[in-house]
């Protein structure tokens, strides 16, 4: 929340609170009516509790931005992006079997709305003739119904193009990813680091993505990947359509791949970090 909106709730006048009940006379309406102060407590919780933190690790420019929006002190924020570990030798496919057959495209990751693995089932339909296919590694958090995971896995019968596959260990992904074409990553809400599109340039595959949240300021559109309008079903047609006539324009995406750091480089910065804010604390 931002300052200004947190400071417009404190400042609405408590005793609209207690004469609203009787002239509304609705539960919803009461509660509403309370929303700001609870924007205001929640936003004071926030600041005490930063107020005790030392520094703040931030693993993107959007978190970080939000965490200056709500009064955290630039100084007390590092930008400090996620690795990988360091895989093996990751096969490269050549460009005469990157061409041959249907456009590859797999998804790693939870089914749920938030992660948008529907988006491709939905893209399948509008593009009955376009050869196209799509695994999807899915990863269930859940033992019982699970609406979304049930909805997908009632659409691969009707399409022999779309698969529903185990998850993989997450030491063997990066692996695995290297035999893809492109890498799916259709999130309908804001994401982190994602890790998974780290893992993807780090097999030397290309991203097709969400153009928002950390996916955006990890996938350069036309560069190392293709960025998709959120939660736009025709839009990810379209491209999926697109990459399939065109071949070419893959290699192009992946060769200008720069492979993400490591985790031990991510754990050496790290030891710095908490090297110079001891050595601050002590002195």
């Amino acid at each position: 929340m931002s300052k200004s909106l947190a400071c417009a709730a404190a400042a609405v006048p408590s005793m609209l609170y207690a004469g609203a009940a009787p002239i509304t006379g609705s539960s919803k309406a009461w509660s509403a009516l309370h929303i700001p102060s609870l924007l205001a407590s929640g936003r004071q919780r926030f600041l005490d509790f930063i107020s005790k933190v030392d520094h703040v690790v931030a693993v993107s420019h959007w978190v970080r931005d939000v965490l200056r929006r709500n009064a955290v002190p630039v100084a007390k924020i590092t930008l400090s992006r996620q690795g990988v570990d360091a895989p093996g030798q990751v096969p490269r496919p050549t460009v005469q079997r990157a061409r041959a057959g249907p456009l590859k495209i797999a998804y790693f990751g939870r089914i749920d709305r938030a992660k948008g693995a529907d988006l491709l089932a939905r893209a399948l339909k509008l593009i009955p003739k376009v050869l196209v296919q799509i695994d999807i590694f899915a990863l269930r958090q859940t033992g019982g119904a699970d609406k979304a995971y049930d909805w997908l896995a009632a659409q691969a019968p009707q399409d022999q193009r779309l698969t529903l596959r185990r998850a993989i260990a997450p030491d063997k992904v990066i692996g695995v990813m290297a035999e893809y074409d492109m890498i799916a990553v259709p999130s309908r809400l804001l994401e982190t680091g994602p890790l998974v599109v780290l893992e993807a340039f780090a097999a030397g595959v290309p991203v097709i993505g969400a153009n928002l949240g950390g996916i955006a300021e990890l996938v350069r559109d036309g560069v190392n990947g293709i960025l998709i309008a959120p939660d736009d079903v025709a839009a990810w047609a379209a491209a999926m359509s697109r990459l399939a006539e065109d071949r070419h324009a893959i290699e192009g995406l992946r060769a200008c791949i720069t492979p993400p750091r490591t985790m031990d480089a991510v754990g050496d910065e790290m030891a710095m970090l908490y090297a110079r804010i001891l050595s601050r604390k002590s002195s």
